[in-house]
C-alpha cells in the first residue's frame, strides 16, 4: 500500500504507535502540573495511553495521553465540546475537564523517544460498561435517546477543527477498499465488498444533502456507563475521540451497528435504539432510506480497519481484535435481511409510511379486486356495505389525500375517522410514544388520564368538570341516553330524520338510517332537519 493511500488518515494516526509512559513518568507528571497525587491504574486504549487516578483525597479522574499523532487542535475541539454540552444541558453526564495549576487544559510531554505528546485530565464517572448480557430492549431505547440528546447538546456548538479527515467517519466508507485485501477470509472480505459497492450505489451522492453538525461519532455500548443497580439506566458518556462534523444519520448507524454485536434478533434492536433516537429527533426519509446500507458498512468498516490495523500493531491484538468474529456474524445475519422490509419497518417506527411509487402500491395487494369483493362479503356479511357502485380499494392515507391501489389520490372530504388528516405525523408518534410506555384500563391510577381529562375540563364551562371516557360514539350515545334517562324519568326521544347515533341495543333504535321503514319505536319521533334557505 502506498503512502498516498493513507494519507486521508490525519497524520497517519492509526499508524503510529500508543504512547508508553511508566507509571512512575506519569505520577511526576501530574504532580508537577496538577499538582496531583494518588494510585494509578491503567485503561484501555485504542490508540492512546490512558489512566485511572484515585487521588489522594479520594476523588477518581482520568488521564488521558494522546497520540503523537493527533493534532492539538483535535484535541482542543473535544475538551471544547465537553465544555459546551456541560454548559447547555449540566445534567447530562459526560466528563468534566481539570485544569492544570497555570490554568491549562492541555499539557504537552515529552516521551522517552522524544515524541511530543498532548496529556489532559478529566473527571472518572462512576457507573460500569453495558454488557451484552445485561443488554435489553429498554437500554436499546435509552441507547438510542441519549444519543439523541447529545446530538441536541451539541447542535449550536462549533469548531474551526471539526471538519478533519477520520477513518472512522463513515464518509470516508469508499477509502476502506485499499484495506480489504486485509482480511484473510474470502467470504467475509466479499460481504465487506459488497456493502461498500451498495455505498457507493446508494449512499455516497446523498450524504451532501442531508443534515450534519459536530457529533460524537462514536457512542457505542463501550462509551457508555449504565448505573450499577440498573443496567437499563444509562449515567455516563465517555471517550470523545472520534468527535467529527458529520451527519446525523451516520452518528446514529455508527451507534446501531455497534450495538448489534450479540443481538439476538439485530433488526429489532435496531428498531429499539431507532425508537429511542426518534423521541427528540425525527429522521427525514432520506436518511430513513439509506440507514439499513449505512449500517451495514459501519459494520463492514469496523473489521476492515481492525483487519488492518493487527497487521500493525500485533502486540495489541486482543483490543483490536476482540469484537471482530461477533461482527461479522451480525454482518452475515444483516445482510441476510430485505433492505426494502427493514426500512419499511423503520418508517414505522418513526410513525411513517413510505412515500412508494403508484406501481409498487397494486403490485403489494396480492390479490385482485374480485378476490377482495368475495373476502369481504364472506368474513364481513352484507350489512358492512361499500360505497360506490364501483368500491374504491384504498391502501394508504396522507393528509386530506386517500390513495388507492393503483396509485390514485382522492380528496377526502368525508372520512369521520382522522381529525387533523390521515397519518398526521404528530399524532403517529404521540400515539407510538404512549404505546411504548403505558397502556392500561382506567381502573388504575396514573397521570395520563388525569392530563387528558384536565386538558378536555379546562376548555368547558365550570358546570362541565367530569368526564367518564369511552371507546366509541355508539357508548357515548348510549350514556347520554341512561343519563337523560335518569335525570328527567322520561323514555321519549326526538331525533332527526336520516340520522344514525349508534349501534348499540338503545342507539340503534335511534338510528332511521339503519331501521326498516315502518318500524321505529314507539317511543322515538322524528323531525325534518332544518333546512337553510342559503343559496349555494
Amino acid at each position: 500500500m502506498s503512502e498516498n493511500d493513507l494519507d486521508f488518515i490525519q497524520n497517519k494516526l492509526l499508524l503510529t504507535p500508543a504512547p508508553d509512559f511508566s507509571q512512575s513518568e506519569i505520577r511526576n507528571l501530574i504532580e508537577k502540573s496538577y499538582g496531583l497525587t494518588g494510585s494509578l491504574s491503567p485503561l484501555g486504549s485504542e490508540r492512546d495511553q490512558n489512566f485511572k487516578l484515585v487521588s489522594a483525597t479520594g476523588e477518581p479522574y482520568v488521564i488521558k495521553i494522546a497520540n503523537s499523532a493527533d493534532d492539538q487542535a483535535i484535541i482542543d475541539l473535544q475538551i471544547k465540546a465537553l465544555q459546551h454540552i456541560s454548559q447547555v444541558d449540566p445534567d447530562f453526564a459526560v466528563p468534566k475537564v481539570h485544569f492544570s495549576q497555570t490554568g491549562k487544559a492541555i499539557q504537552e510531554v515529552a516521551a522517552r523517544d522524544g515524541r511530543k505528546h498532548n496529556l489532559r485530565i478529566v473527571t472518572y464517572l462512576p457507573g460500569i460498561p453495558p454488557t451484552e448480557i445485561l443488554r435489553s430492549s429498554r437500554l436499546n431505547f435509552q441507547i438510542g435517546a441519549c444519543l439523541a440528546r447529545m446530538t441536541r447538546a451539541l447542535q449550536g456548538f462549533f469548531h474551526p477543527a471539526a471538519n478533519y479527515d477520520l477513518l472512522w467517519d463513515l464518509k470516508q466508507a469508499s477509502k476502506l477498499r485499499n484495506y480489504l485485501d486485509y482480511i484473510p477470509d474470502p467470504d467475509h472480505r466479499e460481504m465487506a465488498t459488497y456493502f461498500l459497492d451498495r455505498f457507493d450505489r446508494n449512499i455516497s451522492d446523498k450524504l451532501p444533502k442531508l443534515r450534519a453538525q459536530i457529533v460524537h461519532n462514536d457512542l457505542v455500548p463501550d462509551n457508555l456507563l449504565v448505573a450499577r443497580d440498573d443496567p437499563s439506566q444509562i449515567v455516563g458518556v465517555i471517550d470523545f475521540g472520534d468527535l467529527i462534523h458529520t451527519n446525523l444519520v451516520i452518528d446514529l448507524a455508527t451507534t446501531i451497528a455497534a450495538s448489534l454485536r450479540g443481538a439476538e434478533d439485530p433488526q429489532e434492536s435496531a428498531a429499539q435504539i431507532l425508537a429511542g433516537y426518534t423521541q427528540l429527533i425525527p429522521l427525514e426519509d432520506q436518511e430513513l432510506r439509506i440507514l439499513y446500507d449505512l449500517i451495514g458498512v459501519r459494520l463492514s468498516m469496523l473489521n476492515v480497519i481492525a483487519s488492518w490495523r493487527v497487521t500493525i500493531h500485533p502486540e495489541n491484538q486482543d483490543y483490536i481484535m476482540g469484537g471482530v468474529e461477533k461482527t461479522w456474524q451480525i454482518l452475515k445475519i444483516w445482510r441476510g435481511l430485505d433492505p426494502e422490509k427493514v426500512t419499511q419497518m423503520f418508517f414505522r417506527v418513526c410513525g411513517k409510511w413510505e412515500l412508494e411509487e403508484p406501481g409498487k402500491l397494486g403490485a403489494r395487494t396480492a390479490e385482485d379486486f374480485k378476490s377482495l369483493l368475495t373476502r369481504r362479503q364472506e368474513l364481513l356479511g352484507p350489512f358492512a356495505y361499500l360505497f360506490y357502485e364501483q368500491p374504491l380499494h384504498i391502501v394508504r392515507g396522507e393528509g386530506v389525500w386517500l390513495y388507492d391501489a393503483d396509485g390514485t389520490k382522492y380528496l377526502d372530504a368525508y372520512n369521520n375517522v382522522p381529525q387533523v388528516g390521515h397519518c398526521h405525523p404528530h399524532v403517529v408518534n404521540a400515539i407510538s410514544r404512549q404505546a411504548r410506555v403505558l397502556n392500561t384500563s382506567t381502573r388504575y391510577l396514573h397521570d395520563y388520564i388525569l392530563e387528558l381529562a384536565e386538558r378536555i375540563t379546562d376548555r368547558l364551562p365550570p358546570t362541565l368538570s367530569v368526564c367518564t371516557f369511552v371507546c366509541t360514539g355508539s357508548e357515548a350515545n348510549e350514556l347520554a341516553w341512561r343519563m337523560a334517562q335518569l335525570v328527567t324519568g322520561n323514555s321519549g326521544a326526538l331525533i332527526s330524520q336520516y340520522s344514525y347515533h349508534g349501534s348499540t341495543g338503545a342507539t340503534v333504535q335511534f338510528s332511521t338510517e339503519n331501521l326498516p321503514k315502518g318500524k321505529l319505536p314507539a317511543h322515538v319521533k322524528t323531525i325534518s332537519a332544518p333546512q337553510s334557505n342559503t343559496a349555494w
